[in-house]
């Protein structure tokens, strides 16, 4: 066993045209920075929420579920930056296929240079990008169940490619993938008794797992996003469209409680809790529910939008990577539950939550329709927006007592979920209602003429 390449620190400040000007390994060290900045973010948030909960701080919104829903914005931009940020990358770096391609320009530069040494100057010129390519297929390859297996073809097509001996480039692949597998040990793994040898020669060799974000407090050590990236794409590996994906007892660990196991950290601790509650039933709802009739689901519920894209993707790719907008936002409510969790504040935020969203979503079944005789299309809207309440909870039995809660009533859920109904009901509906018969649009387009005239005070979100 070879001690891997020490990971470069990601944790700097850059500027905007440090950004702009660098090169690709640079600008996926800046995403990094951005992500760990925008987790941040999130974890902040969400304590300033138990603060708010405790007493200890004082704050404009005069409502817990206020609050809970400026929280779920947060995580909700953050998720959607992510998106954008990876997005932007890889236009300008097409080759970097799937994050397992970012990590690998970043943290495993010295085989990627290694290759590029061995290839010939024709190799080069003729696909300049041919050693990166190779090195993160390897390191996808690593986070996928039976990885020794799928990197045999990778293997095979690379040495036709680059000409070079086949043993030399088996002996390095497998260096990589070792690599990998000592970063982004499961805890399950690294307890097993079966791995006592492994994990003595590590300490032996000053080696640990979980380093490459070290400098990043809130995607490393104990925080790692790299251990939910892992967890995530084994998860899948194994989950099909055809039967839900279920993973029983403490298979992965203890499962987290808020109660009876608080958690410590969010690898290892919570490892159940993701891949048995949350996953099962979030997935289960993306793939059988008609998400295309969920308006501004990307910008009200991206964790379902990023979800049900992937699933697309799937659908497509049976062992496609699991892209790092969905790690991010299962990441974000691991580490929102962490900075929340104590004195039964999850419980009572669910429950709070759920009960809120039901009655925001049944009130119009108090109300009599002919009370808006102006609006003919109100009755069939009602309707539609009433079968919205499908998204919220789960598509058959859920697969353990806690799951609906937890899986669709977490802190970033459940502030989603108020916000999206809190949005159509009130303003979608609303608009929809009083604009029958072009009302709001006539005092809309008076308002702009005003403005332009400079005649009245800008308002808000107008």
């Amino acid at each position: 066993m070879e001690a891997p390449p020490s990971p470069p620190a990601v944790s700097e400040s850059y500027t905007i045209e440090d950004l702009i000007n660098g090169d690709d390994r640079f600008q996926a060290m800046s995403f990094f920075t951005n992500m760990n900045d925008l987790m941040g973010a999130v974890h902040d948030h969400y304590d300033m929420l138990k603060r708010f909960l405790q007493g200890r701080l004082k704050h404009d919104s005069q409502s817990k579920l206020q609050l809970l829903q400026e929280c779920a914005v947060e995580s909700n931009m953050a998720m959607e930056s992510v998106q954008h940020m990876y997005a932007t990358l890889v236009t300008e770096h097409p080759y970097l296929e799937s994050f397992y391609h970012v990590l690998a320009i970043v943290f495993l530069s010295p085989f990627i240079a290694d290759f590029g040494k061995r290839l010939s100057p024709a190799a080069r010129a003729k696909d300049p990008t041919l050693a990166k390519r190779f090195v993160g297929d390897i390191v996808e390859a690593a986070f996928h169940n039976r990885g020794a297996e799928r990197m045999d073809p990778l293997i095979q097509r690379f040495t036709k490619t680059s000409k070079l001996d086949i043993d030399t480039v088996k002996s390095t692949a497998h260096k990589i993938k070792q690599a990998c597998d000592t970063e982004v040990i499961l805890t399950k793994d690294e307890n097993s008794p079966a791995n006592a040898r492994i994990k003595m020669l590590m300490m032996q060799m000053g080696v640990s797992s979980h380093t490459w974000f070290k400098q990043c407090h809130f995607l490393g050590g104990g925080r790692s996003i790299l251990n939910t990236q892992n967890l995530l794409q084994k998860v899948f590996d194994v989950s099909d469209f055809k039967s839900k994906v279920v993973s029983n007892g403490n298979f992965f660990g203890p499962v987290w409680n808020e109660t009876t196991n608080p958690a410590r950290h969010i690898r290892g601790d919570m490892d159940q809790f993701l891949a048995g509650e949350f996953v099962p039933e979030l997935t289960e709802l993306c793939k059988r529910f008609p998400m295309s009739s969920i308006p501004y689901r990307q910008e009200l519920v991206p964790m379902l939008d990023a979800l049900r894209n992937h699933l697309r993707d799937k659908h497509n790719r049976s062992d496609a990577p699991i892209p790092i907008a969905v790690s991010f936002g299962f990441h974000a409510m691991l580490t929102a539950i962490l900075a929340l969790q104590g004195d039964n504040t999850i419980a009572r935020l669910s429950i709070g939550a759920r009960a809120s969203f039901q009655k925001l979503i049944m009130q119009p079944d108090e109300q009599d329709a002919s009370l808006c005789p102006t609006a003919p299309s109100f009755k069939t809207n009602i309707g539609r927006y009433k079968s919205l309440l499908e998204i919220a909870k789960p598509i058959g039995p859920a697969g353990t007592k806690t799951a609906e809660m937890h899986a669709f009533w977490n802190p970033v859920m459940a502030g989603s979920y108020l916000l999206f109904g809190t949005y159509l009901c009130s303003i979608g509906l609303g608009a929809a209602t009083v604009d029958a018969f072009g009302q709001l649009r006539f005092v809309l387009h008076l308002y702009n003429a005003l403005r332009a005239r400079k005649l009245v005070d800008e308002l808000e979100l107008l």
